[in-house]
């Protein structure tokens, strides 16, 4: 087996040829003794990987990616919201259109519950799932974070699901995810999505390690995703519902079934990566995610670009003197807020409720009242506004 893996990683990392493939393993099989157990070709050897469980379902898009053909729409040829076709057109040689089975665009979707339960199948990685809980944390400054158990989203979870809280196998995840160019950009224009997913029950210097991170999804391009990433999003919300009720595993480390339970407690993302995945656009007077609709950013008079001049004299103390130094700051200008209020769940879902459509797209008050751009899926979530 783990020859299997190794070279089925190579010919994934350095894009061996199948004709190439086989004749390394002809080569490996001529020079090793004769009773040997090594596959004797590509098709064996992916028959092998198989039997770990790693697959990943092809689910088809619109080009425009308007909505995914599965589920109740798995037969449909057409989008229901474009019409545009599910499948490659072509002309024949009289001219007229033939429609293929080629689909236009597919999502790579490789679901988390079953390497979420193999992390349990191994006695040593069973036991280190519940450091979060059961770890050594003799000598620790209680004022210093040293996991992602001492911070307030965590233990806000815990407080809201006490059944969640007390099992320590109980998985909280962490997402990840960001457009790249998997081509050469001097001769093709392409960006392509993949989503990541960790568990954070590890010890701090395990939980982000390569070996325990999930691909969940491969979104494929090259249009850019904007509002459309809740169509994308979809296998992974049905996923995480059941993992919230709870699936059967198995505990090697106390050598019992269990009800294994997971939930998304966190992303993380560069600035602009985040507006897409929040829903909220980080661009303009009302891009800080923070301050949201309160920002009293303003644009620079000549350079045009936002500026968040005065805003950091809103976290000094009350009576400190640079409040109101109107010459060392913006002229004139002395500040009496105070810091930005931290919006809470129901903040957002209040904000969420009041949004108005518009008639050419988006929401009423854009770019002036909010900078909402669409409804993020987690707040679908059965813990989101929590």
């Amino acid at each position: 087996l783990q020859a299997v893996t190794r070279l089925m990683a190579m010919k994934s990392k350095y894009n061996f040829s199948n004709n190439c493939y086989n004749d390394i393993v002809k080569l490996i099989i001529d020079l090793i003794p004769a009773n040997h157990k090594m596959p004797k070709d590509l098709y064996h050897y992916k028959k092998i990987v198989s039997g770990l469980e790693m697959n990943y379902q092809k689910i088809d898009v619109c080009e425009d990616n308007c909505m995914l053909f599965w589920k109740n729409h798995e037969k449909t040829t057409h989008c229901a919201y474009c019409g545009k076709s599910r499948y490659v057109i072509v002309i024949d040689e009289d001219g007229g259109e033939v429609t293929t089975k080629v689909p236009i665009k597919q999502l790579r979707y490789m679901p988390i519950t079953p390497r979420i339960k193999r992390l349990f199948l191994n006695e040593e990685t069973a036991k280190q799932m519940r450091w979060h809980k059961e770890g050594d944390r003799q000598g620790q400054d209680p004022d210093i974070m040293v996991h992602p158990s001492d911070g307030k989203a965590w233990q806000t979870l815990d407080q809201f699901d006490e059944n969640f809280a007390r099992d320590p196998r109980s998985v909280r995840l962490g997402l990840s995810t960001d457009g790249f160019t998997p081509y050469n950009t001097s001769s093709t224009s392409y960006s392509c999505w993949p989503v990541f997913m960790m568990p954070y029950n590890l010890a701090p210097s395990k939980c982000m390690k390569e070996g325990v991170m999930f691909l969940a999804l491969v979104i494929p391009g090259p249009k850019h995703l904007g509002s459309k990433i809740n169509v994308f999003m979809q296998p992974l919300i049905e996923e995480l519902k059941v993992l919230w009720q709870g699936v059967q595993a198995y505990d090697s480390h106390l050598q019992r079934q269990f009800n294994l339970r997971a939930a998304y407690l966190w992303s993380i993302h560069d600035l602009p990566a985040y507006g897409i995945w929040s829903g909220w656009c980080v661009h303009g007077t009302l891009c800080c995610p923070i301050c949201m609709g309160d920002s009293e950013a303003y644009r620079l008079e000549h350079g045009k670009k936002v500026s968040f001049f005065d805003v950091h004299r809103w976290l000094l103390p009350s009576t400190h003197p640079f409040r109101n130094d109107t010459h060392s700051f913006r002229k004139g200008m002395k500040v009496r807020n105070g810091p930005p209020k931290r919006q809470m769940g129901e903040d957002i879902i209040r904000q969420h409720r009041d949004l108005k459509p518009a008639a050419g797209g988006g929401f009423e008050g854009y770019g002036k009242e909010h900078n909402w751009t669409h409804i993020f899926f987690l707040w679908e979530l059965p813990y989101a506004k929590h």
